[in-house]
């Protein structure tokens, strides 16, 4: 069994034992979070401008180009 056969065992297992505490703290956290940051979900964030991908250009010169 490898490293992250274990790891995921474990995991699940402590997952199966402690779920509701563990989620009842994600919740807390994601609360204070909000609060600190002043709620960055509602804000609106303009979008930047990303250009368009370019096409790939053949620059590879192939056998002409001044091989000998």
């Amino acid at each position: 069994m490898g490293f992250l056969d274990k790891a995921k065992r474990s995991l699940t297992q402590a997952v199966d034992r402690h779920g509701d505490t563990i989620a009842k703290s994600a919740d807390q956290v994601g609360r204070i979070v909000n609060q600190r940051t002043g709620n960055p979900r509602e804000r609106t964030v303009p979008k930047r401008d990303v250009p368009a991908p370019r096409e790939p250009r053949d620059t590879d010169p192939g056998p002409a180009a001044g091989r000998s």
